[in-house]
């Protein structure tokens, strides 16, 4: 999650691309780390989904609320199997105002 979307920057070792720029908070608190079913490429994509609660989003130094009217981006970090091995790709980012 963050408050700055930016262009499409590759990340290292990985097969996608991150669109959150600034101060990036991530959901890695008990039961944010979901599982989407999707187990190859030979399986149907799965999905997963996460309730938010908005007057605690996470950011690199602490948890913040959302104001209203303000623009928050959105994007999943996931795991990947590829013909190389294992790696990991990022879903596109998504931008909501509140």
């Amino acid at each position: 999650a963050s408050q700055t979307a930016t262009p499409a920057t590759p990340i290292a070792s990985s097969n996608g691309e991150i669109c959150l720029g600034g101060q990036v908070g991530r959901f890695v608190g008990p039961g944010e780390i979901q599982n989407s079913g999707f187990h190859g490429a030979s399986d149907l994509p799965g999905a997963f989904s996460l309730e938010l609660d908005l007057t605690n989003i996470p950011t690199p130094n602490g948890f913040v609320g959302v104001a209203a009217g303000s623009t928050w981006n959105f994007q999943a970090w996931h795991r990947e199997v590829t013909p190389a091995g294992l790696s990991s790709n990022l879903t596109d980012a998504v931008s909501v105002t509140f």
